[in-house]
């Protein structure tokens, strides 16, 4: 039997059809093995994820004492006290070769005292934030009722409520200028040099920190977090 071209084609779009719908749910199915599953990495960290969520935590002096070198550190770098601090060790530079020239000219005498005097100041500068970091951690060991009973800190909506034994304290989120992560710990400053500092070991995995630093840096947007140097 012969078709005419019309029928033909109508048979042709018939088949078609067909094996569209035969293939379909094979291919369907095909798809959906070769789908990617999504990564853990890549998966964004509600606004509202960590609201409420507590961290509590054992004072340790050696944290403490972490903090404190990194907040010295960067008060010795700005301001006026950088300036000081760079006339201060021009000055033992010139001194150191004061000393130089009084030994190659013999007066072995007035070497020995300006050199011992130099380096004496030359050490205290160069140990000042660890000195002073270590003398502020023993003290509060000594002398905070606090030191001795776990610290909570809570997230907040709107701020981040910190207790301690004797008292508690809320620092806004609008408030903080920077989070500053450093030494295992993540300071959360509310000035350029004072901070309150939560360690890593309480928030979890490195996924669980990455997970807190980007939900800190929406919060205290558009300030920024920095990776202390």
């Amino acid at each position: 039997m012969r078709l005419s071209p019309s029928s033909r084609s109508g048979v042709t779009q018939v088949v078609v059809r067909v094996v569209i719908r035969l293939r379909a749910p094979h291919t369907v199915e095909m798809a959906s093995r070769f789908r990617r599953p999504p990564r853990r990495e890549e998966r964004a960290v509600d606004d509202r994820g960590l609201e409420g969520t507590r961290y509590t935590f054992d004072w340790r002096a050696a944290e403490q004492a972490a903090a404190s070198r990194y907040l010295v550190r960067r008060r010795m770098r700005s301001g006026v006290t950088r300036w000081i601090l760079r006339a201060v060790w021009a000055f033992l530079l010139l001194a150191a070769a004061f000393t130089a020239l009084l030994v190659a000219t013999g007066e072995q005498g007035g070497a020995v005292q300006i050199g011992t005097l130099t380096a004496l100041c030359g050490l205290v500068l160069g140990f000042m934030p660890r000195t002073t970091a270590w003398i502020q951690s023993r003290v509060m060991a000594r002398t905070d009722p606090n030191v001795s009973h776990p610290i909570t800190f809570e997230l907040g909506a709107e701020a981040l409520n910190v207790r301690l034994e004797t008292h508690a304290s809320e620092l806004r989120w609008s408030g903080v200028p920077e989070v500053t992560e450093v030494d295992g710990l993540i300071l959360i400053h509310y000035s350029a040099l004072a901070a309150y500092w939560l360690p890593t070991r309480a928030v979890g995995s490195d996924v669980a920190v990455h997970d807190l630093l980007e939900w800190l840096r929406r919060k205290i947007s558009p300030a920024r977090i920095d990776p202390a140097s």
